[in-house]
């Protein structure tokens, strides 16, 4: 597999990230649009709060990379950006008490990536968009999609809920002033 770190990469071919996820690089936002600007500028307010984290990208790199993500897998821009924000205060090198790997807080062993591949933060941000908005076709709805991938889709299925992370999605995406859809 290849990590995006340590190719170059041509506009018109598609690239491997983690063991599942092709991401077409032809997609690749407008970053004059008004669209961009704004997650550009949510970026700027988010790595002004976590200033004290060493981040190895520039606001228009993360802006960049969570707007291909979105596109790429439907995943409202504003959610990416608040799930980073939560799960690793931006630190594309944390690693939770449990596991959780990069700027994403993605599960290595569950969803089949290998911990190296996510601490790149773009394979990380390319890995939650897809798990999402997997368990948002498995669940129907994006708040079981989030709540899922915060406690295992099985112990969502189970009946088992986070209403303490929910909370933190909803009060970080209405600072930015959208509504989970």
């Amino acid at each position: 597999c290849a990590v995006y770190a340590s190719m170059s990469i041509d506009p018109y071919k598609s690239v491997v990230v983690g063991s599942r996820v092709e991401v077409p690089v032809r997609i690749q936002p407008n970053v004059n649009s008004a669209k961009f600007a704004k997650i550009k500028g949510h970026v700027h307010t988010l790595m002004a709060e976590f200033k004290y984290t060493k981040h190895p990208f520039t606001e228009e790199e993360l802006a960049f990379w969570i707007q291909a993500a979105s596109d790429l897998y439907g995943v409202q821009p504003e959610l990416l950006l608040s799930k980073a924000a939560i799960e690793s205060s931006l630190n594309p090198r944390a690693v939770s008490s449990k596991g959780a790997t990069g700027l994403m807080g993605v599960m290595p062993k569950i969803h089949g990536y290998s911990k190296r591949e996510l601490l790149d933060y773009r394979n990380s941000i390319m890995a939650s968009a897809q798990v999402v908005s997997e368990y948002r076709q498995t669940c129907g709805r994006w708040r079981c999609a989030v709540e899922a991938y915060n406690i295992g889709i099985t112990a969502y299925k189970s009946g088992n809920r986070n209403p303490r992370y929910m909370a933190k999605i909803d009060t970080r995406m209405r600072k930015m002033g959208v509504r989970l859809r």
